[in-house]
């Protein structure tokens, strides 16, 4: 076997697995039990689907049309499945070949069932009430449409291959004709339109078409239309929501000191404060902030970097208030992203005060004044600061060569705006005494 071969290993596979990948190459090889444009076919067609797999964790995989049934058999080799049916009227030989040189890496039970597609399939979904995954690596068009309709009717999750696409009336070729666009992508993307319009989400996986040029592949779940999606969206909110109510203890009394600009501004005039309340304020900042800007900063933070995928299209994430001043009073800071724009980064708000812990809310000015400087130095490759605010986590993403930039910069600010709420505070006890001073002497 050719070893380089797209699918073979060295390929795209299973980085963990890339010894079980070569072992079952290496038993193919041995026993002769397919072809090797066979096996390239089923590890192509398993390598595109994988990823979807994984995250459906299907307990049963149903190979329609799956003759020798390497592709049943590499689902269960690498775990992705527990047991597998191969449906197809002809059971070559080969199977029982194969079967016999992978018995060392494939467990699980496994049925053939030579009964045809139209009453085999049927029954197959109807009685198992375990998940399950129905794939088919080559379906011609009718078949195709057979089995996934099959697989509508009983709401159960597929990855088809079609090929051999035929269009009886000729309307979509005249139309693919018309807008230059091949005819089989034309019978794909008219298929996926129909799956769509039933509240299907499915999407579109491909291989290396020198394996074959029948290399699409519509992945579906039925039922996971719009109103799912939503759903998703609402459950990974809220549990961002539960990560920042993580359980506190920093004093509540200083929750929502500082939640918007205004209040802000008033804490550094010094206007209707009084001296308990800016002690207060001067207090919290220094007990969250402290963590990192402590002399065992570098025992406290660790500092990694972090792979280019996870800060795409350069959006950097946050802790801040927002750098305007056109904020109501009623409007607050919260957790806010730098986006990317032709001239800079935006700042841009994601969570607000409300659903933060009241001790970073409490913290959010200052935090915004060191945060927001960072914009310019911002690079799309980026490290990640993990430490302490308080007794919560904290994470803030700044350039790698702005790391000691950043140490110095809390400490210069830090002093700064205890300097501030000291004048603030100052001011605020000489106009008091002063006025304290003429009404004794009246």
């Amino acid at each position: 076997m050719d070893a380089t071969s797209p699918g073979a290993p060295g390929g795209d596979a299973d980085a963990a697995p890339e010894s079980l990948r070569s072992k079952l190459w290496a038993a193919v090889g041995q026993s002769k039990a397919i072809r090797t444009k066979e096996m390239q076919e089923s590890c192509a067609f398993y390598d595109c689907v994988r990823k979807d797999a994984r995250k459906l964790r299907p307990e049963v995989v149903v190979d329609v049309c799956g003759g020798h049934g390497a592709l049943a058999l590499l689902f269960l080799a690498h775990g992705q499945a527990q047991q597998a049916t191969i449906i197809d009227p002809q059971r070559p030989a080969s199977h029982a070949t194969l079967r016999e040189a992978w018995s060392s890496f494939v467990t699980g039970p496994i049925s053939y069932d030579q009964r045809p597609l139209q009453q085999a399939l049927p029954e197959v979904l109807k009685g198992n009430s375990k998940r399950m995954l129905v794939v088919a690596c080559h379906a011609c068009q009718h078949l195709a449409r057979e089995i996934i309709d099959h697989c509508m009717a009983h709401n159960t999750a597929f990855a088809v291959c079609p090929c051999c696409p035929k269009d009886h009336q000729g309307h979509l070729q005249a139309a693919a004709k018309s807008l230059e666009v091949e005819f089989p992508a034309a019978m794909i993307l008219a298929e996926m339109g129909r799956l769509t319009a039933q509240h299907c989400a499915c999407a579109l996986r491909s291989f290396d078409a020198k394996v074959s040029p029948h290399n699409r592949v519509i992945f579906g779940r039925p039922g996971a239309g719009p109103q799912e999606a939503s759903g998703e969206a609402e459950e990974k909110l809220r549990r961002a929501y539960a990560r920042a109510h993580h359980p506190g203890s920093a004093d509540g009394r200083a929750a929502g000191l500082w939640s918007s600009a205004e209040a802000v501004a008033t804490a550094a005039a010094g206007i209707d404060a009084g001296p308990e309340e800016l002690k207060q304020k001067e207090q919290a900042v220094r007990e969250l902030l402290s963590p990192v800007t402590g002399q065992d900063i570098w025992e406290r933070l660790e500092v990694r970097e972090s792979p280019r995928r996870h800060f795409r299209a350069r959006t950097v994430v946050a802790v801040g208030a927002p750098n305007t001043a056109n904020l109501s009073p009623e409007e607050s800071g919260g957790l806010f992203r730098f986006v990317p724009t032709s001239s800079g980064y935006q700042l841009q708000s994601t969570i607000p005060t409300e659903t933060l812990l009241p001790q970073i809310a409490a913290a959010l000015p200052a935090l915004a004044q060191l945060l927001s400087s960072f914009s310019e130095f911002l690079a799309p490759r980026c490290v990640k600061l993990h430490g302490t605010l308080g007794t919560s986590q904290l994470l803030c993403c700044v350039w790698k060569r702005c790391i000691l930039f950043l140490v110095h910069c809390l400490h210069a600010r830090l002093s700064k705006l205890t300097w501030s709420l000291q004048k603030s505070y100052c001011s605020w006890k000489a106009w008091q005494q002063l006025h304290v001073s003429k009404d004794g002497h009246a």
